[in-house]
């Protein structure tokens, strides 16, 4: 469908991390690091090479058309094809409806002084466990302290906002793990993280846990609303 191409198109674009219009062996490679775990290997490269439109001096960058056959062809297979084609863009931030709402796209730019800089891609991490703590503790110093109902004391939501997103983060500061429900179903014009408004949280003690990521959809006036109760068991 129309719908899906766009939706590939906008993931070429997003693989394509060096802007020439074109994605390259690495780059694909780490698309299919992104989508299936592993890098693509010599014989199934040649596969794509023969059969896909390439560019490049040996035919070794794939056009956007080339990108989108290839999809193409793997929805066609009757092996499961139109699943795997589902994973892949459920991977990469798109749902059943193929709304974009799993992911946000950004564009990075380096500037370098007095040298001419250069960004390779090394290797793919597990980076959650890092940027997860990091970020909560960026919420909890600068965010928006509110106490959760029936909390005693020791629960409290932080929201951290600018004009492009929005970050809640549940903070446990007791001696025992808490179940606690979040409820952002108030807010107004943005996306959220999650496929419900409303997420149960389970949190352990002395510490701190992401409940949602809010950003604002198209270029309406957005709040953001969340009520955070403590289920008492």
């Amino acid at each position: 469908t129309e719908q899906c191409r766009e939706a590939l198109t906008e993931i070429f674009h997003r693989v394509d991390l060096d802007g020439n219009g074109v994605i390259s062996r690495t780059e694909f490679d780490f698309f299919q690091e992104r989508t299936s775990g592993e890098v693509c290997d010599d014989e199934t490269w040649k596969i794509i090479q023969d059969n896909f439109e390439m560019t490049g001096e040996g035919k070794d960058e794939i056009t956007l058309e080339g990108f989108l056959g290839l999809h193409v062809m793997t929805a066609e297979d009757e092996e499961g094809g139109e699943e795997e084609l589902w994973e892949v863009l459920s991977t990469l931030g798109y749902s059943r409806q193929l709304q974009l709402d799993q992911a946000c796209s950004f564009q990075l730019d380096v500037f370098t002084e007095d040298c001419e800089g250069e960004i390779e891609i090394v290797d793919l991490l597990p980076f959650a466990p890092i940027v997860d703590p990091a970020l909560s503790r960026l919420v909890v110093e600068r965010g928006v302290c509110e106490p959760v109902r029936d909390g005693r004391g020791t629960l409290h939501t932080y929201t951290f906002s600018t004009p492009h997103m929005a970050t809640i983060v549940l903070e446990n500061k007791g001696n025992v793990r808490v179940a606690v429900q979040l409820d952002c179903s108030r807010s107004t014009g943005c996306r959220i993280s999650r496929e419900s408004s409303v997420h149960v949280m389970h949190v352990g003690p002395q510490s701190a846990v992401i409940g949602f990521h809010l950003m604002p959809e198209g270029a309406t006036d957005w709040t953001v609303h969340c009520i955070a109760s403590r289920i008492l068991s």
